[in-house]
């Protein structure tokens, strides 16, 4: 009997756990600034953390999307796309003139991104720049 009693509270937790990470998954909670957007693309990972609730639960998952859908929080902000960044991120870094070399810049390069890069490249291009805003400039030209 008092098994019964444990199991029945251990089937009890893991419904109340999959009901909170189903509606912890729902894009209008995860993306409030979100609600009321205009249509666009669907976010794959809102869409698939939906869909993870068809797995444990057909209703909330059904619910889940429907509030999505409803709300257009499954869509992405206008002007992203899925899996590319609108924005790149762009930031200014002093470099002291002892570093002034293609080994300092590497390494600085490397630590800010952790991205190795090899200025000795020849598909490298190389610009003086003065500002962020003409490394932007510079950046959407070749995009």
């Amino acid at each position: 009997m008092n098994h019964r009693k444990i199991f029945r509270k251990f089937i009890m937790m893991v419904l109340i756990f999959a009901l909170v990470l189903e509606t912890a998954s729902c894009g209008f909670f995860i993306y409030p600034e979100r609600r009321n957007q205009s249509k666009g693309e669907v976010d794959v990972g809102v869409a698939a953390l939906d869909a993870i609730g068809l797995v444990f639960f057909i209703i909330p998952g059904l619910i889940a999307f429907a509030v999505d859908f409803s709300a257009n929080t499954i869509y992405l902000p206008s002007g992203k796309k899925a899996g590319i960044p609108s924005e790149e991120k762009f930031y200014a870094v002093h470099v002291s003139p002892n570093d002034m070399n293609k080994s300092g810049i590497e390494a600085i390069i490397k630590g800010h991104t952790g991205v190795e890069v090899d200025l000795h490249s020849k598909k490298l291009q190389a610009y003086q720049i003065e500002n962020i805003d003409q490394a932007k400039a510079i950046h959407a030209n070749h995009s």
